[in-house]
């Protein structure tokens, strides 16, 4: 039995219309009550427990007063199925599709008898068609699962199985990360940016789980690829993204994140800028002590030496413990963790920087703006920074 065959039941009766007269099945005259639908339920039932014969006499019947119903077609076809004879039982389901072509009870009942008999090319035409149907997405997963059992080619099931939507197509991603099919995954990954079903919350979410699958590089280079016509510079001269915020960040652990908290405001500002058009800016209320890491991205690096810098601007920062810039290992601290030196005061923009090595143990590491609480009594932090032109790039190209 199908992995859809409770899905299909439901659907039957989520889908089937109402019957005209106490849950029967109505001709043009007249309703008999011996194939009301707690009938039809009975006689499903003695099929399944293996007493076809007279299920499939009366059901033949009931498709003399309702001949035009797929359901009725369908109801003898899984009778006959279940008594094996598969012959006719295709043919029904062939009459029930033709009926109730864009029926989703019937589909999803077509395709566990074809899923069941292995006629997958068939299973993978009705599920489609399922798939195909925004309004069924919680049958989705019943229907990835059914995939998941054929054994097929990733690619097959793409091309055959899911219909060039993006709900359809981001569902089945989500479906083979879930699972943690890496090597499937990439290859639905491809499918779907090469025919533009992709979104930002999607391609943020497969960032994650590439990064998630110790796959790091792989992650940046597909958002290098990306982010090519906007960016350029990404993983080239700068292994920062939008190390100037001229974009607005995006749901992409390789892009920026901000955390909000209650006493600092965290915005990107155009009206303020040290190149380009905009900054990020980080106000803080004057409310606590706080240990601020509310800005952050992911990126990655290989061995050897490193510069990372950028520009800091403040105006009346308070306390002894300012903003400054942090980069640091994103697996263990112990192997990297430098910052500049914490910025105060008042300040016009001011060029802040390190020079660092990443031993081979470091591939992937956070960036963040970062604000250390105070060890000073009373020391509530007030006052505003922006942050632009940030950098990170091999110490070698200093000299370029």
């Amino acid at each position: 039995m199908s992995i859809l065959v409770y899905g299909a039941a439901g659907l039957s009766a989520r889908w089937e219309p109402a019957d005209r007269t106490n849950g029967g099945i109505c001709g043009a005259w007249f309703c008999p009550d011996e194939f009301s639908r707690s009938r039809l339920a009975t006689l499903q039932q003695q099929a399944w427990d293996g007493t076809s014969s007279q299920a499939t006499s009366e059901l033949k019947r009931a498709l003399i007063y309702d001949s035009a119903s797929p359901y009725r077609w369908a109801d003898l076809a899984e009778v006959l199925a279940n008594s094996k004879q598969l012959k006719s039982a295709r043919y029904c389901f062939q009459r029930a599709l033709a009926t109730g072509p864009h029926n989703p009870a019937i589909l999803c009942r077509a395709a566990n008898f074809y899923f069941s008999s292995g006629d997958y090319p068939a299973t993978l035409r009705c599920l489609s068609a399922v798939l195909s149907n925004p309004d069924l997405d919680t049958y989705y997963w019943p229907a990835f699962l059914t995939y998941s059992r054929m054994g097929l080619p990733i690619s097959r099931i793409l091309n055959d199985g899911i219909p060039p939507k993006p709900l359809a197509a981001q569902s089945f991603l989500r479906f083979l990360m879930e699972q943690g099919r890496a090597t499937d995954a990439e290859t639905a990954w491809s499918w779907i940016a090469d025919r533009s079903l992709n979104d930002d919350r999607i391609t943020g979410e497969y960032m994650e789980f590439l990064i998630g699958k110790k796959q790091a590089f792989r992650a940046a280079e597909s958002w290098r690829e990306l982010n090519r016509s906007s960016l350029p510079e990404y993983l080239n001269t700068n292994w920062i993204f939008n190390g100037s915020f001229e974009f607005l960040p995006r749901p992409s652990p390789l892009d920026w994140r901000i955390e909000p908290a209650e006493s600092v405001a965290t915005n990107r500002e155009c009206n303020v800028s040290r190149d380009g058009r905009c900054a990020m800016e980080v106000a803080f209320s004057a409310k606590e002590n706080i240990d601020y890491h509310g800005l952050v991205e992911q990126t990655v690096i290989r061995p050897g030496k490193w510069h990372f810098q950028g520009f800091i601007k403040t105006d009346g920062i308070t306390s002894d413990q300012g903003i400054s810039l942090r980069i640091y290992d994103a697996v263990d601290t112990r192997n990297l963790d430098i910052q500049t030196p914490p910025l105060t005061g008042t300040h016009n923009w001011t060029k802040v920087d390190r020079d660092f090595e990443a031993s081979a143990r470091t591939n992937l590491v956070h960036v963040e703006i970062v604000r250390h609480a105070s060890l000073k009594f009373d020391s509530k932090i007030a006052g505003r920074a922006w942050i632009d032109s940030l950098e990170l790039r091999p110490a070698r190209r200093m000299a370029q």
